[in-house]
């Protein structure tokens, strides 16, 4: 998961952010109500409440899992890499649905 300001005050431009955290209240607990953000397009800076920030998912395992699950699979011939592909396929969904639930757990709260 990764977090965003929805657009730059001065170029409208999504501004994306370092923070890590996993809601708007442990954000406003840290850094409070209004954040001081610089824009790495235009270099301006403005305070953005803590409703402006939104979060994506930044993971894309479910590929990258498969292409390395087959890989190792090809030790074990054709089979291992069939075999290989399912369950790094199958480990790389999980990554990518916990990473969903962790982006809509963050934009639902207040």
């Amino acid at each position: 998961m990764k977090l965003y300001i929805k657009k730059c005050k001065t170029c409208s431009n999504i501004i994306p952010l370092e923070l890590k955290v996993r809601n708007r209240a442990i954000l406003r607990h840290n850094y409070g109500n209004n954040v001081n953000v610089q824009c790495p397009t235009c270099s301006s800076t403005h305070d953005y409440s803590v409703y402006d920030f939104f979060a994506k998912s930044d993971s894309n395992s479910t590929v990258g899992g498969g292409v390395v699950g087959g890989l190792v699979g090809l030790l074990g011939g054709p089979i291992g890499v069939g075999i290989g592909l399912l369950i790094g396929g199958a480990i790389g969904n999980e990554n990518d649905s916990t990473d969903q639930k962790k982006v809509k757990y963050f934009n639902s709260s207040y």
